[in-house]
């Protein structure tokens, strides 16, 4: 079989792997749109649609695939890219176009006036959210040497007062700030100092408090997306609400709905990020399928939700998040197999988890590799040991929150009694394997062409046996 052979997509069929392309649109309008934003950041990318195009058999789909190429080239943000040289003051309105998050002494998010972007800081005290147009007064500095822009920033801006809202953003992102400062609450009066700040972040992605040596842990470690919430804690956290949400008698499209509606909140309150995004329009997805007793394909799905994530905010093409996201499940979905329902047992079960484990770290250790210039060697283990425990931690946590609002002494109970003795396996195995002097290694800078035909090989040894969904 070539490695353009795509065998069976169903029990007894083989086909092409472009046939396999040709029969998911979602797929080639996503690749579409990464091309199309690609493009404008540097023209020498357009020239990947043509190995896309040639790739789909369907006029239709590659039409489709041409027009969400222009569609991104024109939505991608035309802003003036002068960065700000010198301090001066700024007296105006912005629109907040993140969900702010804590620095710990601030809150940072990043800001539009309409032709230029800014990394904004407030008091730590603000109510802004996402979508919110405020009125601001603040001291406008350069990027500092080294500091990384964020989605085409040119300067930082530190408010000297409190933010007056103009105009408010949705309400569900208010409701999830709320989520956010009650969970915070609970850790910040009742956990350990250890502790507090890994549950923050494991569930909301309150980063700010994480000491700087766990932080390298954690890279060294690949086990970033463990304490910066992502797709694997949205699932997690949908099928405990969805088992929560399944026990009311209600038809099944309300469990849907304010299942839906639940996800959107979380998603708010860990800050929409262009991971939780993209998890959260694939859990979407299946959940629909799965209300009109239907089949899921993962491909189908994961396009879907990059595709959309693309149509909000075509410069997420950039962002290291976004990038890893989609390369870790797009991984999972072509190589990683399920189990067979009907021989499935215990060791079937970590035999799967195992190679689940392997197929990530080797697909996104290229990027790492890039963006960090490191590549993890101890990933492997380390998310073996941890992400057993994740599930139970983060669903532990959230059941506590909920019965601290309710009954303060038993919320805080489960807290100390159960959820923080797993938290303390998380951070001890992260900081032991971390400290290790082989941990993880450094690459030289290279350039982002590389990364082309590292994938292309990766697709080389792709067998349809190895398909997920």
């Amino acid at each position: 079989m070539s490695a353009w052979e795509c065998g069976p997509s169903g029990p007894d069929k083989g086909v092409f792997l472009r046939e396999e392309l040709d029969h998911r649109p979602l797929v080639a309008v996503f690749l579409g749109l990464v091309v199309g934003s690609s493009a404008f950041l540097n023209p020498l990318f357009g020239l990947l649609a043509l190995p896309v195009l040639l790739l789909l058999k369907r006029w239709s789909v590659r039409v489709a695939t041409v027009l969400a190429c222009l569609t991104s080239f024109a939505l991608y943000p035309r802003l003036d890219p002068t960065p700000v040289t010198e301090d001066e003051f700024f007296g105006g309105e912005l629109d907040l176009l993140t969900m702010p998050v804590s620095t710990g002494a601030s809150l940072r998010a990043v800001a539009e006036d309409g032709d230029r972007r800014y990394v904004l800081y407030l008091p730590e005290s603000s109510g802004v959210v996402l979508g919110d147009r405020v009125k601001v007064r603040a001291d406008l500095v350069p990027l500092r040497e080294g500091q990384v822009d964020s989605r085409g920033s040119v300067g930082v801006m530190r408010a000297i007062s409190e933010p007056e809202v103009v105009d408010g953003g949705s309400p569900v992102w208010r409701i999830g700030l709320w989520v956010r400062r009650s969970f915070r609450d609970l850790t910040y009066n009742f956990a350990s100092r250890e502790t507090g700040p890994l549950l923050d972040g494991m569930c909301f992605s309150m980063t700010s408090e994480i000491p700087v040596e766990f932080r390298q842990a954690m890279s060294k470690t690949g086990t970033t997306h463990i304490v910066s919430t992502s797709g694997l804690h949205v699932v997690l956290a949908t099928f405990a609400l969805a088992f929560v949400v399944g026990a009311f008698p209600v038809p099944r499209w309300a469990q849907i709905a304010f299942l839906f509606a639940l996800l959107a909140v979380y998603a708010g309150a860990a800050g929409v990020q262009p991971p939780m995004l993209r998890a959260v329009l694939m859990m979407m997805v299946f959940f629909c399928a799965y209300m009109v007793r239907r089949g899921t394909d993962g491909l189908s799905a994961l396009g879907f939700a990059g595709a959309l994530s693309l149509l909000w905010a075509p410069e997420l093409v950039t962002d290291v998040g976004f990038q890893l996201s989609m390369v870790a499940v797009g991984s999972l979905v072509l190589f990683a197999r399920a189990p067979e329902v009907d021989s499935f047992n215990v060791r079937e079960g970590a035999l799967r988890y195992v190679e689940s484990s392997v197929i990530v770290s080797l697909a996104t250790a290229p990027l790492l590799a890039y963006h960090f210039g490191i590549v993890p060697v101890m990933s492997i283990p380390a998310n073996l040991l941890v992400i057993p425990v994740l599930g139970v931690v983060i669903a532990g946590a959230l059941a506590a929150w909920v019965l601290w609002l309710i009954v303060p002494a038993v919320g805080v109970g489960l807290l100390k009694v159960s959820v923080e003795p797993m938290t303390g396996w998380v951070g001890l195995s992260i900081e032991r394997l971390g400290s290790l002097p082989f941990a993880s290694f450094s690459v030289p800078e290279f350039s982002a062409y590389w990364l082309l035909p590292i994938y292309v090989v990766g697709m080389m040894v792709w067998r349809p046996h190895v398909r997920t969904i």
